[in-house]
């Protein structure tokens, strides 16, 4: 006779060999009451995850797509289920996914993978995908990281700028330093010797100021360059450079200019620009070995309407710029090349033919300025440049025009030079000896203090470092004046320094590496204020 079930729990039947049943309980603990609800809601909660989920079968075919894989696969789940992936995304079996997807699927192993995607539309995305063997076929489990990964590469440029600028500014000092010592001499050389040895001084020049070029480059690229920015007309500017741009682009290049009407005003510092325009100069001289045209076309545009042909101006507000269009009818480059352009030290030039700096310098110097540079277009037919920047409205910078002569810059003022590299010390005060001037030297802070402590004759002026080993240059041009009230100073620098800049007029600054002219110049405007 059977036992009566006793109440709750799970109990399982067993009849005896004389056929009669007993009850066993088995499991004391009973089923949950909610275990059916999470078995229905499982499916909203796949539906529901960030990672996407995918079954592919063995024929890899979609059998099941999460919302998250669908939106990953830029298309729907209706779209998705029942299709083969190579019918879906054609070439999908030539791309990075595949070969771990495949060993999933038929060696039956684990696969994870950090890789970039492109879309049949162009687009690209970056995914981490783990690739598990199931029954089934593969399961796969992905998740996007476009954001994550563009972020950071921003970061390791970011830290391989500051690199730079760590590089550029320890180079910066000493180089700049023997590059105005060679620049020094071979000025005052000049004229004292015939015309075979100046014409070799002047290649020794010529040299350096390419030396001089490399280095400003590296530092503007590290924001460490001095700059002085200016309203100027855009126009103007372009056409004072164009014979320089013809001679450096040589006969069998033709050179048109395009300018458009209306406002060309722009705030910038004019050396720079004319830097860029150089820069962009060069880089279609060595496209176009057997010649062609180089156009410059300027038109005013308002930002998100009348630049359509490029790509999207990265972190400018929108207002009127002036587009300074620069094209070539070189062979283009690659999207590849085209990709890596503005990348420092990326070149495809030769070896001894270029640094890979131009283009970057040239991105960093416009953006300082408000504006931007982009490939505007690259094909067979050429490459085309946009430089943007924001028009100005103030009055134009009236300019310094031409430098006088160094007979017109003598003076028989008196000035201490405190310099602590000795070449360099030796080359101004021989610099200034020759234009009539009276020169101390000191080649440090306590030599300085005791000289003007001493002299008992007067001191017009201290052309001192901005930043020597053991002191501030600022600092101690307040000391010597605490001795010598009306004392004027003129600093030497390679590179900004917002601490020993702060309360520095510009215009009493003399950035290295520097002609015999530049100091000259400066010290006698200082001198008449």
């Amino acid at each position: 006779m059977a036992s009566e079930a006793p109440k709750g729990g799970v109990y399982h039947v067993e009849v005896d060999s004389e056929g009669d049943s007993h009850i066993r309980r088995v499991q004391t603990k009973p089923i949950p009451a909610d275990e059916s609800v999470w078995s229905k809601r499982l499916g909203a909660i796949v539906q529901s995850m960030r990672e996407g989920l995918q079954v592919i079968d063995r024929e890899y075919r979609y059998v099941y797509v999460n919302e998250a894989a669908a939106r990953h696969g830029r298309a729907s789940r209706i779209d998705l289920i029942g299709e083969r992936m190579v019918d879906r995304y054609p070439g999908i079996e030539h791309s990075d996914l595949w070969v771990p997807l495949t060993r999933a699927m038929e060696e039956r192993i684990t696969q994870t993978i950090h890789t970039e995607f492109q879309f049949p539309d162009g687009t690209k995305g970056w995914f981490q995908s783990r690739f598990e063997p199931i029954p089934e076929g593969v399961l796969v489990l992905s998740i996007e990281v476009t954001q994550e990964h563009n972020l950071e590469l921003q970061l390791r440029q970011a830290q391989k700028m500051e690199a730079i600028g760590r590089l550029a500014g320890g180079l910066a000092h000493d180089f700049n330093n023997l590059l105005t010592v060679i620049l020094a001499y071979t000025t005052l050389l000049q004229g004292q010797v015939p015309a075979p040895l100046s014409d070799d001084l002047a290649q020794v020049e010529a040299a350096a100021q390419r030396a001089t070029m490399l280095t400003r480059q590296l530092l503007t690229m590290s924001r460490s360059q001095i700059t002085r920015p200016e309203v100027i007309s855009a126009h103007a500017r372009i056409r004072a450079l164009t014979p320089m741009m013809t001679s450096l682009l040589g006969n069998r290049i033709k050179v048109q200019l395009k300018l458009g009407a209306g406002d060309d005003h722009i705030q910038i510092d004019p050396v720079q620009l004319d830097q860029v325009l150089l820069n962009l100069s060069t880089n279609a001289r060595d496209a176009m070995p057997q010649g062609g045209s180089f156009t410059l076309a300027t038109k005013g545009v308002i930002e998100g309407v009348a630049h359509e042909a490029t790509a999207p101006v990265d972190q400018l507000e929108p207002a009127h710029f002036l587009r300074i269009r620069v094209t070539d009818t070189g062979p283009g480059m690659s999207s590849e090349v085209a990709e890596n352009a503005f990348e420092p030290f990326f070149t495809t030039k030769g070896p001894h033919q270029g640094t890979g700096l131009g283009l970057c310098t040239s991105r960093t110097i416009i953006r300082q300025a408000g504006g931007d540079l982009v490939l505007a277009q690259s094909s067979t037919r050429g490459c085309t440049f946009d430089i943007l920047l924001p028009t100005a409205h103030a009055p134009l910078h009236p300019g310094l025009g031409s430098l006088p002569s160094l007979d017109e810059l003598r003076s028989e003022a008196t000035v201490l030079v405190i310099e602590t590299d000795s070449a360099l010390r030796q080359a101004c005060c021989r610099m200034l000896r020759a234009l009539g001037y009276t020169v101390f030297e000191a080649a440090g802070a306590l030599e300085a203090r005791e000289l003007a402590a001493h002299y008992p004759g007067p001191i017009d002026c201290v052309i001192v470092e901005l930043s020597l080993p053991d002191h501030s240059g600022p600092e101690l041009v307040r000391q010597i004046k605490r001795l010598r009230p009306p004392l004027k100073a003129l600093y030497l620098t390679s590179h900004e320094d917002d601490e020993a800049l702060q309360g520095i007029n510009k215009s009493d600054l003399v950035v290295k590496p520097f002609v015999p002219h530049t100091l000259a110049h400066q010290l006698l405007e200082l001198l008449k204020k």
